[in-house]
């Protein structure tokens, strides 16, 4: 179905549902029988026109069961990575989850090697006053 002919299909489809809903509110306010005669045509070509819509749907859908089935039929492979990826795609969120579990349970602070460098720099201040005191 081109662009074209959708745009003017769902022009048609609101311009009678516009009707319709006028001609009903004419008609109970009035009860003038011509308005009744327009909301009962408009009712019939409305359920027509949903009839005709499922249809469309129903062949649409028998058409893509069928390029699977023939896709299938013809690519058994394909078919057999796509159901691998399929069980990726549910897995690797749960693996995800596990793996950055993991990391954070197993992540190490680094040390911190500040008050050895003072102590050694302390002691070797030390051992370098005493060689001084005791070279006198």
């Amino acid at each position: 179905m081109l662009l074209a002919d959708n745009i003017m299909e769902q022009s048609t489809f609101q311009s009678v549902l516009a009707r319709y809903g006028y001609s009903l509110r004419e008609y109970k306010t009035t009860g003038n029988s011509a308005f009744k005669t327009q909301v009962e045509l408009d009712k019939k070509w409305l359920n027509d026109y949903v009839q005709w819509l499922r249809t469309q749907s129903d062949a649409q859908s028998k058409s893509i069961r069928d390029f699977v089935a023939n896709y299938q039929n013809t690519n058994p492979e394909l078919v057999k990575m796509q159901s691998q990826m399929q069980k990726v795609k549910e897995q690797g969120p749960k693996l995800q989850d596990e793996y950055e579990t993991t990391k954070e349970a197993t992540k190490e602070e680094p040390l911190d090697f500040t008050a050895y460098y003072v102590k050694a720099g302390l002691i070797l201040g030390v051992a370098g006053l005493i060689a001084v005191v005791t070279a006198f």
